[in-house]
């Protein structure tokens, strides 16, 4: 006999998601892209990784040292290649840009204490 015991509102408030990242490496997130500093870190790594999408005043000159423009000669893939080749690169930018922008929201998050669930808890059994 298989027996399952009720959940509880409290079993409820404290579940915590599976997360790709640990405690430690959200608080080093935190540490390091929050704020103008992390403003700043983030501008480099879109300078670095994604320059002529994070400048439109990017230097023609810089353009070939751009990992995703510079990469490919399209003048000699064949035709019928060159759209699924520039689909695929324009996909590696949009995960790149998702990565960062991931980056700069986990920094931002409010930290959970202890004392803002219990807060909340009262809140929400006083209705």
């Amino acid at each position: 006999m298989d027996t399952k015991t009720p959940a509880n509102l409290d079993d409820i408030i404290s579940y915590a998601p599976p997360t790709l990242f640990s405690e430690e490496e959200v608080a080093l997130i935190r540490s390091h892209f929050n704020g103008a500093v992390g403003a700043k870190l983030l501008k480099i790594l879109w300078k670095a990784l994604i320059p002529s999408i994070h400048s439109a005043d990017l230097p023609m000159e810089l353009i070939g040292q751009d990992l995703f423009l510079g990469l490919i000669d399209f003048k000699s893939v064949p035709q019928d290649e060159a759209k699924s080749l520039a689909m695929g690169l324009q996909y590696t930018v949009k995960g790149i840009m998702g990565g960062l922008t991931n980056l700069k929201n986990l920094a931002n998050i409010k930290e959970d204490t202890e004392e803002n669930r219990a807060a909340r808890r009262a809140k929400n059994s006083s209705r």
